[in-house]
């Protein structure tokens, strides 16, 4: 079973791009704070997330840095090879439903790409996406 549930908060705002098909892409990383156990300091990991196609869309439409989301996936591994040659491994989080988790808020004015919106109106009614993911079966043209 390969289920990964997460609630965080985006360190940065998203980046789209599109594959040499086509096929759009957003990436960003995601804030998880840990359980604070009784007299610690609060804990935090970062994890890498990709999302595919229409919810690589929505992402980059009503997602911004420091909003708090709710994601659902699953984790994929990939190699590639470093420009120095090195073959690298990396494990990131797959989102296949991304989910608002912040309260309404009036004049938010949280930027999309077409523009701001106030009380999260403009986006759909449901505040989500729930898509499927994919793999880099194709490569970006500019990497």
């Amino acid at each position: 079973m390969n289920n990964v549930n997460l609630l965080g908060r985006l360190t940065a705002d998203p980046m789209l791009r599109y594959t040499t098909n086509q096929t759009a892409v957003v990436t960003f990383t995601l804030a998880v704070p840990r359980r604070k156990q009784k007299d610690q300091e609060q804990e935090t990991d970062y994890f890498y997330i990709v999302a595919w196609r229409k919810t690589a869309e929505f992402v980059n439409k009503y997602i911004r840095k420091g909003l708090r989301v709710a994601i659902s996936g699953h984790l994929q591994n990939r190699s590639y090879e470093d420009k120095q040659g090195n073959r690298r491994q990396v494990t990131e989080v797959i989102a296949d439903g991304v989910y608002f988790a912040d309260a309404k808020a009036a004049g938010s004015g949280a930027k999309t790409s077409g523009g701001t919106y106030d009380n999260y109106n403009d986006h759909p009614k449901d505040n989500l996406y729930s898509g499927s993911g994919d793999s880099y079966g194709d490569y970006f043209g500019d990497t």
